[in-house]
């Protein structure tokens, strides 16, 4: 294991750290709204993105992509900021008014995978969409039905393998899904035996009470990750509440 002690200086002084992304020669945080930037020997090399309504700043940073050298960063204002690893804003996609989405993966430089995306238009929302950097949907799948797709809202439903291949899953599902060539193909379905939700049914649900329902006393798939040549899974039972 490698332990990296971080360079403390007025401009790095950092609060509680809510998400790190890195690659072979940087590492990013997230911390009080924030992006702060790192060296791998853990030398302090500037702040990216700060709290505030600038150009180069956002409100409050809701998720952090890091592929192909761009870090890409979502969050309340409803703009979509992208940066170079010289911390160079190099696209920034306002999203007011067009789209919006709770999770996001970047598919190539003008498209994006996106988990639980709603048009602004009165349209269903979609568990998972491909939409252009216009928030234009190219595809859609798995609808939603009434409000019972913010039941869970995780942190994590795109994960890469070894491979680099992306992955997609999400907590009302027991399936997670090979993003490739623009499609959406199911590779690994959870089969908890008489314990498995009725997945069918609740995809009909409307309401988080009617879905918890359905989740008591059965066991739910929670977090899904890749080592090496390994899938591993995390999940758990739901219990009624006392």
């Amino acid at each position: 294991k490698t332990v990296i002690q971080l360079e403390m200086t007025s401009e790095s002084i950092l609060g509680d750290i809510q998400e790190v992304v890195a690659n072979d020669d940087y590492l990013f945080l997230l911390s009080s709204d924030q992006i702060y930037q790192f060296r791998m020997n853990g030398e302090f090399v500037r702040v990216v993105c700060k709290k505030g309504r600038g150009p180069k700043e956002m409100i409050e940073i809701r998720r952090v992509v890091l592929k192909n050298n761009l870090l890409y960063l979502f969050g309340l204002g409803h703009s979509m900021l992208i940066f170079d690893m010289d911390g160079n804003l190099v696209k920034a996609i306002p999203t007011l008014g067009r789209g919006d989405f709770w999770n996001f993966h970047p598919n190539d430089s003008e498209t994006f995978w996106v988990h639980l995306y709603a048009d602004m238009k009165g349209n269903n929302p979609y568990y998972l969409s491909l939409i252009d950097s216009t928030m234009t949907p190219i595809d859609n799948w798995q609808p939603k039905s009434g409000e019972g797709m913010s039941l869970y809202m995780q942190t994590k439903n795109f994960v890469e393998d070894e491979n680099n291949t992306l992955y997609y899953f999400h907590h009302t599902s027991n399936v997670v899904s090979r993003l490739t060539d623009n499609e959406s193909v199911p590779e690994f379905l959870f089969d908890f035996g008489k314990n498995t939700p009725n997945y069918e049914l609740i995809a009909t649900l409307s309401t988080p009470e009617e879905i918890n329902e359905k989740f008591y006393n059965h066991y739910k798939l929670m977090d899904v990750g890749f080592l090496n040549d390994y899938l591993f899974f995390k999940y758990c039972e739901s219990k009624p509440p006392f």
